[in-house]
C-alpha cells in the first residue's frame, strides 16, 4: 500500500515539473521499481521467518546457511535487520556476524567501537545464536563486501534506511539530490 502511495506521489511530482502523464508514469515506475521490489522481498522474507519461527526446523536447502552477516549502523532499521538475521541464524544453526563500519571514526578507537557494538546487541540475540562482532574502518560498501568474502558469509541481511522521494534516484548521491533537483527532463543531477 505504501509503495503505491509513494509511486502516485512521485508521478504527481513529475507532472508538476511539466512531464506528460505517460512520461511521468514511465519515469516514476523506472525509478521506484527496484525499491518497491526490495521492500516486497523483505516483507515476504520477514513474514516467512515469523511463520516458521526461530525454533522450527527449516528445509535442507535453507539449512546450508552457516554464517549470516548483518552490517549495522545503530539505526532502527539496523535493529530490525539484526532481529531478522538473528531469527535466520537461530533457525538454521548459523553463526551471526554483526559488523559495524566506522566510515568516519572521529577519534574513536576500534576497541571503543567494538565495545559499543557489543553493548548494542541485545541479550535475546545472544541467547538464540552464536554471535561474532566485527568493527572495521573505511568505506561501508567495500568493508561489508570484504567481510562477507573473508568470513564466507552465506547470507547478508541489511536494514534499508528510509529515504525521501528525492533521494531514491539510483544515479544520485543522497546529499546532492535535494540541492540540485530539477535538471533537464526533471532528472536529478549532480
Amino acid at each position: 500500500m505504501r509503495n503505491s502511495i509513494i509511486l502516485v506521489d512521485f508521478i504527481e511530482l513529475r507532472r508538476k515539473q511539466g512531464m506528460a502523464l505517460a512520461e511521468a508514469v514511465v519515469d516514476a515506475g523506472a525509478i521506484r521499481f527496484r525499491p518497491m521490489l526490495l521492500t516486497a522481498a523483505a516483507v515476504v522474507a520477514e513474514v516467512s521467518i515469523l511463520t516458521v519461527g526461530p525454533h522450527t526446523k527449516l528445509p535442507p536447502t535453507v539449512e546450508a546457511i552457516r554464517r549470516v552477516l548483518c552490517p549495522v549502523n545503530y539505526s532502527p532499521s539496523s535493529q530490525t535487520a539484526l532481529d531478522l538475521a538473528a531469527a535466520l541464524a537461530a533457525g538454521t544453526g548459523a553463526e551471526l556476524i554483526v559488523a559495524h563500519i566506522d566510515e568516519t571514526p572521529l577519534g574513536k578507537s576500534v576497541q571503543d567501537s567494538l565495545q559499543h557494538l557489543c553493548d548494542w546487541i541485545p541479550a535475546t540475540v545472544r541467547a538464540h545464536c552464536a554471535v561474532k562482532e566485527v568493527v572495521k574502518q573505511g568505506s561501508a560498501a567495500e568493508q561489508i563486501v570484504e567481510e562477507a568474502v573473508k568470513s564466507h558469509a552465506d547470507l547478508l541481511v541489511i536494514g534499508a534506511q528510509p529515504r525521501s522521494l528525492l533521494e531514491t534516484h539510483p544515479e544520485s548521491p543522497p546529499v546532492t539530490a535535494l540541492s540540485s533537483f530539477g535538471g533537464p527532463n526533471g532528472r536529478i543531477e549532480e
